[in-house]
């Protein structure tokens, strides 16, 4: 069981965490990008693109790990966004068993020093902190509100031992299913029963971050998170439907490889050449 537990905190944390990232994410405040919008098939400028995006009350940010500059992005766009409205952040990174720790850090941020910080949030060393420490100490010291979306261990070991299913019309299609246990079943070799509380267990993530992201008090609720979290086909956006809540939604992608279609993402930024 313990063995099976580490292979899960694998896929859940990362889909693929690995990797030396270069360049940082500061190497990309001077680059430009452009965006597409794949329900219109329209190019974008940056500035048209934040235009559009500020009139959804929700905004899913769905990253590469191994892209810093998603980590810029996610920074640029967030504090974009904070500077005309009210921003939650509901963050992968950060499991609920840390929340109230980020919650006091954050209500007392004047007195954190940047140096301190990775101590003060107590950061998952599970997530490496050299990739993610630009766009924290971003979203950290500004007015953003910022709160955990992801499932604490005890809760993804009650979910191995054996959970009650989700409820559900959109998230919990066995076409859905279907395609998260090809997802998983692409890097581990397990048994039926593990690969099926495998994907329970990622439907219950997704439907944590959902939650939180339909429940934020703000004007603006934006999820950071790897980008198969973010598919409009598997994804968060379908267990925001189970809300059934009036909130809009859009699916950003925050790098141009892999999956880009309107199935997939509302739209896909690129850093132009």
């Amino acid at each position: 069981m313990r063995k099976i537990f580490k292979i899960f905190i694998f896929i859940v944390v990362v889909f693929g965490l690995s990797g030396c990232l270069a360049p940082t994410p500061q190497d990309f405040e001077q680059k430009e990008f452009s965006v597409l919008n794949l329900n219109s098939n329209k190019e974008l400028n940056f500035d048209e693109f934040m235009d559009e995006i500020s009139k959804f009350d929700i905004i899913l940010l769905g990253e590469s790990h191994k892209d810093n500059a998603s980590r810029f992005l996610e920074s640029k766009i967030s504090t974009d966004l904070a500077k005309n409205y009210s921003v939650t952040a509901v963050l992968e990174m950060f499991d609920d068993s840390k929340n109230e720790i980020l919650q006091t850090a954050k209500s007392s941020k004047e007195n954190i020093k940047s140096s301190d910080l990775r101590k003060a949030i107590n950061w998952d060393k599970r997530w490496k902190w050299r990739d993610y420490e630009y766009m924290v100490q971003k979203l950290f010291y500004s007015d953003i509100v910022l709160t955990s979306g992801n499932l604490t261990d005890d809760e993804k070991r009650t979910i191995m031992a054996g959970a009650q299913d989700l409820k559900g019309e959109f998230s919990i299609k066995q076409e859905v299913k279907e395609k998260i246990k090809k997802e998983i079943s692409k890097a581990h070799e397990i048994d039926k029963e593990t690969l099926e509380k495998f994907v329970q267990a990622q439907q219950y993530k997704d439907r944590r971050m959902a939650d939180k992201l339909v429940h934020a008090k703000t004007q603006k609720a934006i999820l950071i998170a790897g980008a198969y979290h973010t598919n409009k086909e598997v994804g968060v956006p379908l267990h925001i439907k189970d809300f059934k809540t009036p909130k809009s939604v859009a699916v950003v992608y925050l790098y141009d490889e892999a999956m880009t279609s309107l199935k997939n993402s509302d739209y896909i930024i690129k850093e132009k050449r």
